[in-house]
């Protein structure tokens, strides 16, 4: 009976509520296995922004709880890192139309003020007559992806094949994941 009790408490999950003004639309909760660090959950959305710092004016802003997104451009905060747990992505052919038998991609790059690197390049997704106007995918990182703080993220789409590659658009993704502490 002791056995079963201490294993039912290690499973349980806490949740911890902060009354504070700056933490009212964020969910925090405690990792099972009886960690005391909690983890503070992010969801982005990708939205159409002419002041973007993408090259392709798509950049991605955080979604609050209540499901209205922040009025500024998301950036991992100082001292924390993003830890990217899952994908979804949906690609439309613009400005270069689908080709069948071509493959699509979802890349995820970094964006800062010395660097621009690809952190994620999704799972390919063959372009079939069936296609026609979009393409996507939703993707469970398993190890996760690390984005350090201060960076910015950029979503893109190619369709390739071994003749060439073209640009799509990424119209709708969300990213999940957790803060981490940079130290």
């Amino acid at each position: 009976m002791k056995f079963i009790i201490s294993s039912i408490s290690t499973l349980c999950v806490v949740a911890l509520l902060s009354f504070s003004a700056h933490a009212q639309n964020k969910v925090v909760v405690v990792p099972l296995g009886g960690s005391s660090t909690p983890l503070e959950h992010v969801a982005l959305m990708l939205k159409s922004d002419v002041g973007s710092v993408c090259p392709n004016n798509r950049s991605f802003y955080l979604l609050n709880s209540d499901g209205v997104t922040a009025p500024t451009v998301y950036k991992v905060p100082d001292n924390k890192e993003l830890i990217v747990t899952d994908v979804v992505w949906e690609a439309v052919p613009s400005p270069t139309a689908f080709t069948p038998g071509r493959v699509v991609t979802m890349r995820l790059d970094i964006y800062n003020v010395t660097y621009k690197g690809t952190a994620f390049r999704s799972a390919p997704q063959l372009i079939t007559s069936e296609h026609g106007t979009m393409i996507g995918d939703s993707e469970h990182l398993t190890a996760g992806v690390r984005i350090g703080p201060n960076n910015h993220l950029c979503a893109y789409a190619l369709a390739q094949n071994s003749s060439g590659a073209a640009v799509n658009t990424v119209r709708n993704s969300i990213i999940y994941g957790y803060y981490v502490p940079r130290y």
